[in-house]
């Protein structure tokens, strides 16, 4: 009897020392098998995300039907979009550009795929250009730009926030653009999350603007005198009208700048006067040389210096002034002009109720109504005015 299992083959000769499978009988039941079938493939990998510059070794699972590992295929990676990230023959991915993008690793014709996302290579540093400025006049304007910069010096495509230490020195808009604002000395600041850099900003206070009788400062867009609601002979405010006969008591002068969206307007010549009397003889602009009623507060021309002459001496503000001229003033609304309204007093900035602001020799004040704002003018007082 033949074992169970045994086979009987015939064996023919070729040559000296080779033999050939003729053929085999025999009732055993081993079989021959091929190579197991891949049916899926699985990649993983550290982490989803990596940033620009940065690698990751992927590794790929390839298994058959039964889920069982398939060792030994050979596997081809590929990327959805190499200008984002790049996977080289032994699954080493980089990152390119941010984005998401699709790795795929195949073997035979099964492709197995992962998404990863590209990020923004850290930012190690800010660089601002020029890093020294020269010292400005208020009311000149410098450009600076910054520059991210990766742990290599790298440059980084990315947005930075600007900012100025002292808003009254100097402001900095978000494209870098810098205004000097007021005399002194200040920090113009460029960040990226906690990583900045910073540039002295050195300002000199601007030569003033020398008031004349008769100048027109502003663009003269307003109409003259007083509105229906304002000074039309009676009182306002307990303000009256200076008589012929009546002795000056109080003489003095205020200064009123209107600055609407960044523009400079005339303030108009003729508020607090009734029946008046011009003349072009004095300058460029009209002069109301004659009244039948000059109030206390009033205007002769459209330099925007306000004239005090009072019967009495009495508290007198920026209200009792709008009141006469018949025009609101609040934090939203300026003559009609309607925005955010921010004040400055002699060049500083004034949080207060504009109508609150009392008139003091030679006061300077100004009402910019929206944006952008612009350095408060400056002005030298004649010796002909107190």
């Amino acid at each position: 009897m033949r074992p169970i299992g045994v086979r009987r083959c015939r064996l023919v000769a070729l040559a000296v020392g080779a033999v050939m499978l003729i053929s085999c009988s025999g009732d055993g039941n081993s079989t021959m098998q091929g190579p197991p079938t891949v049916a899926s493939v699985t990649i993983a990998a550290p982490s989803a995300s990596i940033a620009v510059g940065e690698t990751e070794r992927l590794s790929a699972t390839a298994k058959d039907a039964q889920g069982n590992v398939v060792n030994g295929t050979g596997l081809t990676w590929s990327s959805s979009n190499t200008s984002i990230a790049t996977v080289n023959d032994s699954g080493v991915a980089t990152g390119v550009a941010p984005g998401a993008v699709s790795i795929t690793a195949t073997a035979g014709t099964v492709p197995g795929s992962l998404s990863l996302t590209i990020t923004s290579a850290p930012v190690s540093s800010v660089v601002i250009s020029p890093d020294q400025v020269g010292t400005l006049t208020v009311g000149d304007t410098v450009r600076l730009a910054a520059t991210e910069q990766d742990a290599g010096g790298g440059a980084l495509d990315g947005a930075v926030t600007w900012s100025s230490l002292d808003t009254m020195v100097a402001r900095v808009d978000s494209g870098g653009l810098v205004t000097a604002w007021g005399a002194g000395s200040t920090f113009i600041h460029a960040a990226s999350g906690s990583v900045s850099d910073s540039v002295q900003v050195t300002d000199t206070a601007a030569t003033p603007a020398l008031l004349t009788l008769a100048a027109i400062i502003g663009k003269d867009s307003l109409p003259a005198g007083d509105t229906p609601q304002g000074g039309q002979g009676a009182p306002i405010d307990s303000i009256g009208c200076l008589g012929m006969s009546d002795t000056v008591a109080y003489h003095i002068h205020i200064h009123l700048t209107l600055i609407v969206n960044g523009e400079q307007l005339a303030v108009p010549l003729g508020i607090g006067t009734v029946d008046r009397t011009v003349s072009k003889e004095f300058g460029e602009g009209l002069f109301v040389t004659a009244a039948s009623c000059f109030y206390w507060i009033h205007t002769h021309d459209e330099s925007g210096v306000l004239h005090v002459e009072a019967p009495i001496q009495r508290g007198l503000t920026l209200g009792n002034a709008f009141d006469v001229w018949g025009q609101p003033l609040t934090r939203t609304n300026v003559a009609g002009f309607k925005g955010p309204v921010t004040v400055f007093v002699d060049g500083k900035l004034y949080t207060g109720d504009p109508r609150d602001i009392a008139f003091v020799t030679h006061k300077e004040i100004t009402l910019e109504i929206g944006g952008p704002l612009v350095p408060p003018p400056v002005y030298a007082w004649p010796s002909g005015l107190p």
